[in-house]
């Protein structure tokens, strides 16, 4: 018996027309959602390249001025220091002349036959002058005698035994000085060691 001959199959109808071959490639899928859309025009991006890079000069201009402004500021703040450190210099030394100028009276003083007594108390005013001269600058003496002996303010050049506390300064070799609250010299003292035992 023969096999039955099955006709071939008749093509596909979709409403009435024929269905898009299996090969064809959607234009639309590939170009994008929206087929109107068009890539930004050449000319767009070179004007904001041209923006970013005029925006990037204004800084690079407003930086250097910055740096220039900070040097000048620190060369004005420098030269005021300088000019408030000489005229301190200059007003010790303006009250520190007189002194200079009765050191040589006082001199000529002596080589003109001047008494000893007469000599003696010019030198006393002398040092009264210039002890008033630097306290108007801030030098002051630092209290030591008869107080307890403090490392930060006096030096112990010498310890003995006395009738004082231990630590009691007994008495100033050479006096400190303060500037302000800061030290200038301390004062070399010699101190208690309490009673001997």
């Amino acid at each position: 018996m023969q096999p039955s001959e099955t006709p071939p199959p008749e093509p596909l109808e979709q409403n009435g027309t024929d269905a898009e071959p299996a090969t064809e490639v959607n234009k639309t899928a590939v170009e994008g959602s929206n087929p109107n859309a068009e890539p930004a025009p050449v000319a767009e991006m070179e004007e904001a390249l041209s923006n970013l890079q005029d925006d990037l000069r204004r800084a690079e201009e407003a930086y250097l001025r910055a740096v220039a402004d900070l040097q000048s500021y620190r060369r004005r703040v420098t030269q005021e220091l300088q000019r408030e450190r000489e005229a301190g210099r200059a007003s010790v030394i303006e009250d520190i002349l007189p002194v200079l100028d009765n050191f040589e009276r006082t001199l000529e003083a002596g080589k003109a036959g001047a008494s000893l007594e007469s000599l003696l108390e010019g030198v006393h005013l002398i040092e009264r002058q210039l002890r008033a001269a630097l306290e108007r600058h801030g030098l002051r003496p630092i209290e030591a005698q008869g107080r307890p002996f403090d490392p930060e303010l006096h030096e112990a050049v010498v310890t003995e035994p006395s009738d004082k506390a231990e630590g009691t300064i007994l008495d100033v070799l050479e006096r400190g000085y303060l500037l302000g609250d800061r030290v200038v010299r301390p004062a070399k003292t010699k101190v208690s060691k309490g009673p001997r035992k």
